[in-house]
């Protein structure tokens, strides 16, 4: 039970939806949707490799056990031929032709012909998915120490919780929204650099992005690896060298009479059927979380470059009409960006009479 109950500190840490949301709902596909995704990923990839069978070797007229060659060939990997971009590595059918790579080609004692790749990360996928997840957390963690419950305190006891409250009590709902109101105009000006840093925890999500597909094509060994397996990663019967289904090992042991035992057992690699899939869905979600936040990177210049533009969204996004436009203009885009989130955490109702209260005072 400690197990469960300390996957289950984690997930109250990181899973569990906060009452007064500080961010947007792309910022939460990076930390929360592609966290879970990615952690699912490697708990499955983790009891397929320890509870279940990653690798079987086998060889005729070898003298080792099956045991030995499997846990021998998991960690000195396996040897697959590379792919070829000419005719030549098809078949007439149009199918790949037979992909494993004969160690014995190459001269040396310890084969490593050019024609061949060696493959050597299989056991280290899960924990690598794992090291992507926390870089995609990071933004988070670093937006969460910065704001420090800000929004939080400010918005205390007018959130969305606590509207039927407000409803029962308007004088201290009134009080309420009246200090917030003189909050927020006796410290005009004073949030510029509190929303630089959610801007430049935005813009880290976006370079994590190009810092993943970067990362996972080396892990992958060769550039261009990743979109081939993202690609063709749907297709059991495809990449035969990248991340392939079978794969030819080698073992080199002393001799009797002095010289050595060259033996080349052939591997299934039944978990590289998982990490195919995995893969092709993290290339396919790394380009839609791309599209994503450079949108929703375009919506936060509009929002400070163009006054105008945040009327737009007031009245789009959270039904609220404002008729004192000027008020909004006024104000800077850090005084504009804490206000959009008191907002969006209250009712409609309590929203607009706070912008009502706000456009009303001088400043």
């Amino acid at each position: 039970m400690s197990l469960f109950d300390s996957f289950k500190d984690i997930y109250d840490k990181v899973f569990t939806t906060d009452t007064v949301s500080t961010d947007n709902l792309v910022f939460k596909l990076h930390y929360r949707a592609t966290v879970t995704a990615l952690v699912i990923f490697s708990v499955v990839l983790s009891l397929g490799q320890y509870a279940g069978d990653p690798i079987d070797c086998f060889s005729q007229g070898v003298a080792y056990t099956e045991n030995f060659m499997d846990n021998y060939c998991w960690v000195a990997g396996t040897f697959t031929n590379k792919l070829k971009d000419d005719s030549s590595a098809q078949g007439e059918s149009g199918k790949q032709l037979d992909h494993i790579c004969d160690p014995t080609k190459s001269d040396k004692d310890d084969p490593d012909p050019k024609d061949c790749w060696h493959h050597q990360y299989y056991q280290w996928v899960a924990l690598f998915i794992i090291v992507q997840a926390g870089f995609f957390y990071v933004p988070k963690y670093l937006w969460s120490t910065w704001e420090n419950g800000k929004i939080s305190s400010l918005v205390n006891g007018l959130d969305k919780t606590s509207l039927v409250k407000g409803i029962h009590d308007e004088n201290d709902a009134g009080d309420k929204l009246k200090q917030l109101v003189e909050n927020l105009v006796n410290t005009k000006g004073q949030h510029d650099i509190w929303a630089w840093k959610f801007y430049g925890c935005e813009l880290l999500t976006l370079a994590n992005l190009f810092l993943q597909y970067f990362i996972t094509n080396k892990f992958l060994q060769g550039d261009g690896h990743f979109r081939q397996v993202a690609l063709q990663g749907w297709s059991s019967e495809e990449h035969v060298s990248v991340l392939p289904i079978t794969g030819l090992c080698y073992i080199k042991t002393g001799a009797m009479g002095g010289g050595y035992n060259h033996d080349y057992p052939l591997c299934v690699l039944p978990l590289n059927m998982i990490n195919q899939k995995y893969f092709s869905f993290l290339y396919v979600w790394l380009a839609i979380l791309v599209i994503l936040t450079v949108g929703s990177l375009t919506l936060r210049l509009l929002m400070a470059l163009l006054p105008d533009f945040r009327i737009t969204v007031l009245n789009i996004f959270y039904g609220i009409k404002v008729d004192k436009r000027h008020r909004i203009h006024r104000c800077t885009h850090g005084d504009w960006h804490l206000m959009s989130y008191l907002v969006s955490n209250m009712n409609p109702l309590v929203g607009a009479q706070f912008l009502e209260k706000w456009t009303e005072c001088e400043f």
